[in-house]
């Protein structure tokens, strides 16, 4: 989703990985949250409204199998 494609350079950079695991982090760790409305997914990532990464990340975990 090219709303996330900043958060996903961000992790990449911060994180020294490639777009594809830096996105893969991404997904993994939207998964992973529990609450807040604000959050930080990975150094580099930026702040994410987390309900609307929730609602969104299906979305992208299909992205992903693709």
């Amino acid at each position: 989703m090219a709303k996330y494609h900043q958060n996903i350079a961000g992790i990449s950079r911060a994180n020294n990985v490639d777009m594809g695991v830096a996105f893969d982090m991404l997904v993994c760790n939207a998964k992973s949250l529990k609450s807040g409305d604000l959050a930080e997914i990975k150094p580099g990532g930026g702040k994410l409204d987390y309900y609307e990464l929730m609602n969104d990340v299906v979305e992208l975990d299909n992205r992903r199998r693709v």
